[in-house]
């Protein structure tokens, strides 16, 4: 029988047990005047865990970028398979193609960030800014974005962005640039437009958190 080691052990917390204690705390102070008090323990219980060194991070990076200016002849190819990059700053980074299956990228900074074609199976994004993100052919099976920022994202529309782990704000959002866009197109169908007619649907869309700066969709839509 294998004793686990130590570093066993955290990486079950990390990925196991840590992503449904923080939930549990969200939950504990939703009141707003502790949200201060939850922000601060959340932070206490983070500093325990270890992330990616930076310069180890780093490294792999630029190997990186050598493996996609080569073609594949020079360089590697990005392996952080369940990495730990909780708090990550990776803004603007070029992570294309680069393999983060489960990798813990929990309230990383992804803004700008090329993942395009990446593996982001069962990656845990809470919290991640993708703000500006390139993921087209990203493969987010499995994937949890609740509380990811979106906006200005490039969303994969294949398989790969398929059985996500969405929330509500999110899921409005897909559904507010569906109903508009069906109302807009001349090309869709009467099927289609009769079902993003009805009340209950738009009414959902328009809770979509930047409805003031993209308009209101109407509920008496043209036939």
């Amino acid at each position: 029988m294998n004793v686990p080691t130590e570093k066993d052990l955290l990486d079950i917390f990390v990925h196991d047990y840590w992503p449904l204690l923080e939930t549990r705390i969200r939950h504990i102070f939703l009141d707003e005047e502790m949200a201060s008090v939850k922000s601060e323990m959340v932070k206490q219980i983070r500093k325990g865990i270890n992330v990616m060194n930076i310069k180890e991070l780093d490294k792999i990076l630029d190997n990186h970028k050598l493996w996609l200016r080569t073609n594949g002849e020079e360089g590697e190819r990005a392996n952080l398979i369940d990495a730990n990059l909780i708090d990550a700053n990776l803004r603007g980074a070029n992570l294309e193609r680069a393999n983060l299956r489960g990798a813990n990228l929990r309230g990383a900074n992804l803004e700008r960030a090329n993942l395009r074609g990446a593996n982001l199976i069962d990656a845990n994004l809470i919290d991640a800014n993708l703000r500006d993100a390139n993921l087209i052919d990203a493969n987010l099976r499995g994937a949890n974005l609740i509380d990811a920022d979106l906006d200005f994202s490039a969303f994969p529309l294949w398989c790969g962005g398929l059985d996500v782990n969405i929330d509500d704000k999110q899921a409005t959002q897909f559904l507010y640039h569906l109903v508009r866009n069906v109302q807009f197109s001349k090309n869709t169908s009467k099927e289609m437009k009769k079902l993003c007619k009805i009340k209950s649907i738009i009414k959902k869309a328009n809770e979509f958190h930047r409805v003031d700066e993209c308009g209101r969709i109407s509920t008496s839509l043209e036939k």
